[in-house]
């Protein structure tokens, strides 16, 4: 039988899985109401995406939630069943519980997706903000030309032919 102390901890542990997802459900929510409107295309899919992703991180740890409550509350082994008119064992005979199976198998389940969508979303801002710098970098380049050009078309060079 579990104790009361792991009985409290998985309740702590699901209070903490709810509050994390309504924490990022607001974050996602407010990221979506502030987010300038008419982004360029691939911005746009990299925050829609990231969107979905989020999202079904949410959903994940609200599911994990009741798992981790309900999956402490479990027995691991039930006794076989004696059926009617047999004698019953002087020792019962402990089965795996299915139902504690299914539970922590879907909770390592939905932890792993956790894990997977937090590595496929880290990636994806990487990504995200090597094109933005590259973009940043070859704008700077476009401006610097501007104003060579420039100096070139008015005649002078300015302190860069050392006559200053």
């Amino acid at each position: 039988m579990v104790n009361a102390a792991e009985l409290a901890w998985s309740l702590v542990l699901s209070i903490v899985a709810v509050a994390v997802a309504a924490i990022l459900g607001l974050s996602v929510w407010w990221d979506r109401r502030t987010r300038k409107p008419g982004l360029f295309l691939n911005d746009y899919r990299h925050f829609v995406l990231q969107d979905i992703r989020r999202i079904v991180g949410i959903v994940c740890l609200a599911l994990l939630a009741p798992g981790l409550y309900f999956g402490s509350r479990v027995p691991v082994f039930v006794a076989e069943a004696v059926p009617p008119g047999q004698p019953a064992p002087a020792r019962p005979v402990l089965h795996p519980n299915r139902v504690f199976l299914g539970i922590w198998l879907a909770v390592f389940v939905l932890v792993a997706i956790l894990l997977a969508l937090a590595l496929i979303d880290w990636i994806a801002t990487r990504r995200y903000a090597r094109r933005q710098r590259s973009a940043m970098s070859l704008e700077r380049l476009d401006i610097l030309r501007e104003g060579m050009q420039h100096q070139h078309d008015v005649g002078h060079d300015g302190p860069l032919n050392g006559s200053a």
